[in-house]
């Protein structure tokens, strides 16, 4: 090796040379730096970060001459938030803690045996709540039966017929599926809910004395509920053919024709869907039954004929409007439910030359009178279908809420 001579000219080339293993090093690491940059920009779904991590991501800082220092800052922790991996390590993370350890990342959802997933409180800090609620109700019927008599008196004087629906959860259907950490006591009382009377058992009896409709089919469920996809496992609502049996057997509460019904049933297939419960932190997927109904021309989702909604519902997010052709009774309705019409709507609508699906969880009391007054001037002798799971019914009564605005 030659002595280096300051007082020696040396070609510049000479001094920068790279070998071509040197140059390929330096483009991958340069590559490597930039693909998580690059990714985090373009790729990554912000939105579903920070539902996964259950936090708000740090948002792009304002500049100004005087907050220099704070602009870095906020700089440092913005593109910590958005470049990298972080997405597709935390949905990694919960996902191997779901599959394999029965860990659910989130305080209100957890984990059963045999892959039942069970939302265990509307609120985070109140584990397990929902079981107690439902299932430690104690069986007096009164209030759901006040309940109802007063919203049927406003439908019938409005000149309709009034149908109170009660789809049944998984915590009083699969109460041998419940999650380890659920009492005992809350666990008995499950396995014992649709076994025994319970208060809405008793408030269907004593509405039926009225001639007032309360559809809660527990023999049904009961003779079903280990079908083959029966009630999605990972699912917090029902869907599919839970739902599509619980409006076949309405349909022939309501005297429809055994042989109208007959094709109710066609074409069903399994799909798989998205599940509902999204906020575990990564996408999951289920098995659930298909029925196109085909033969009844039923057309949906003409969100477009319910812009009028606004005016009287501030907050509507969750709305429908259906049209059926051959429908199974000449007549329209309007379905006012909870998050749970979402799944039943379409059922339901089969049955209605048109059908109008209203998800009230946002409704302010001061919006009530005005909505259902507009509602109930649409067409005369509709039926005004009040659809709310058993647990809505027990621990706030969701017809209560509504009576108590009625003037």
């Amino acid at each position: 090796m030659k002595n280096f001579d300051p007082k020696v000219k040396t070609e510049k080339s000479e001094l920068i040379s790279l070998s071509p293993v040197s140059k390929f090093l330096s483009v991958f690491i340069s590559l490597m730096l930039l693909i998580p940059f690059i990714w985090g920009l373009t790729v990554t779904d912000h939105q579903a970060r920070s539902k996964a991590e259950k936090r708000n991501l740090a948002p792009f800082p304002h500049f100004t001459l005087s907050n220099t220092k704070e602009y870095f800052g906020g700089l440092s922790t913005y593109l910590r938030d958005h470049i990298g991996f972080g997405l597709v390590i935390n949905q990694f993370y919960q996902k191997t803690m779901f599959n394999n350890f029965d860990t659910v990342g989130i305080e209100n959802i957890s984990k059963g045996s045999d892959g039942f997933v069970f939302l265990t409180s509307h609120n985070p800090t109140k584990h397990n709540v929902i079981f107690s609620t439902l299932c430690l109700h104690n069986t007096d019927p009164s209030n759901v039966v006040s309940s109802a008599e007063k919203l049927n008196k406003m439908v019938t004087g409005a000149g309709h017929r009034a149908i109170f629906a009660v789809p049944i959860s998984k915590p009083s259907l699969y109460p041998e599926k419940l999650p380890s950490d659920v009492s005992d006591i809350a666990k008995g009382a499950c396995n014992s809910f649709l076994k025994n009377a319970n208060f809405l058992t008793k408030a269907k009896v004593k509405l039926a004395e009225d001639k007032i409709l309360l559809h809660y089919p527990v023999s049904l469920f009961l003779t079903h509920k280990n079908d083959e996809s029966f009630y999605p496992k990972t699912n917090f609502h029902w869907d599919g053919l839970s739902a599509h049996l619980f409006a076949k057997s309405l349909f022939t509460s309501l005297g429809v024709d055994k042989l109208r019904l007959r094709s109710f049933d066609d074409g069903a297939k399994l799909v798989t869907k998205h599940t509902d419960l999204t906020s575990i932190g990564f996408e999951r997927t289920t098995k659930v039954w298909e029925f196109p109904y085909q033969t009844f021309g039923i057309s949906e989702n003409q969100r477009n004929k319910l812009n009028y909604i606004k005016k009287y519902y501030d907050r509507a997010g969750d709305v429908s409007y259906y049209s059926t052709k051959n429908p199974l009774q000449n007549k329209n309705a309007v379905l006012i439910s909870n998050s749970f019409g979402a799944f039943t709507a379409r059922h339901l609508a089969v049955g209605y030359k048109s059908l109008i699906h209203i998800n009230i969880n946002h409704l302010k009391p001061s919006e009530q009178k005005g909505l259902f007054s507009h509602l109930f001037a649409l067409d005369k002798k509709m039926d005004i279908i009040f659809l709310f799971h058993d647990d809505a019914m027990a621990g706030h009564n969701a017809l209560d809420k509504m009576a108590r605005n009625i003037n």
